[in-house]
């Protein structure tokens, strides 16, 4: 999540702001030290302008 954001240009300080979460929230999130909610995920997703479907594509890709 972190690389998508990165290309994205924005900041984890200005995603929580977007969010309504603190900087250090949005890196426990994206280092998966908290699990992630689904309202949450769609509200980073649409944030950071990507689809949901493409995170997902890439998790899988991942897990395998």
């Amino acid at each position: 999540m972190a690389a998508n954001r990165i290309k994205s240009g924005i900041s984890q300080t200005d995603l929580g702001t977007l969010l309504g979460l603190s900087q250090n929230a949005v890196s426990k999130l994206e280092l998966k030290y908290t699990k992630i909610t689904v309202e949450v995920f769609l509200r980073y997703c649409n944030a950071i302008n990507i689809d949901a479907m493409e995170i997902l594509k890439q998790v899988e890709a991942i897990s395998g």
